[in-house]
């Protein structure tokens, strides 16, 4: 049996507290080190981001504090939809946080994925459903599918 191996990065973006930003980040948790960085553009904007060799798990024991009955029941997708409820309103008005996963299973499982994170709203884009339906789109055959 194969492992899965993954990347996860994000776009450089901005936020309206930084120091709020750094403690969500603190309180995550990924399958190897997260990296988090701040970089100062030329116009004087600053802007964050993060990533990791590996998978972003979201807040660590899904950002419940020890003294809480379920701090020990880890969900991994209820831990993704805490940090995305913490981290959207810190985000700014006119930008949004763009999380890229892209993985592989020696070769019986490649894909992608981002999720755009706004301060208001989610959209999750899987790569290969996309591809499905823009060669749908371009054989003029809506029903086409296929099989990785």
């Amino acid at each position: 049996m194969a492992n899965y191996i993954c990347s996860t990065k994000t776009n450089d973006f901005r936020v309206t507290d930084l120091d709020a930003f750094r403690d969500l980040m603190d309180r995550c948790s990924s399958e190897d080190e997260l990296e988090v960085w701040k970089t100062t553009k030329e116009d004087g904007s600053i802007k964050v981001g993060f990533g990791v060799y590996g998978t972003f798990n979201g807040l660590s024991n899904n950002g419940y504090d020890e003294d809480d009955e379920e701090y020990e029941e880890y969900d991994p997708d209820e831990s993704l939809d805490r940090f995305i409820a913490e981290l959207q309103p810190l985000i700014h008005p006119d930008d949004a946080c763009i999380l890229i996963d892209v993985g592989w299973e020696k070769l019986r499982y490649v894909g992608g994925n981002a999720l755009v994170i706004t301060n208001k709203d989610t959209y999750n884009i899987n790569l290969q459903k996309q591809a499905i339906v823009k060669t749908g789109e371009l054989l003029g055959n809506p029903k086409y599918d296929t099989e990785f």
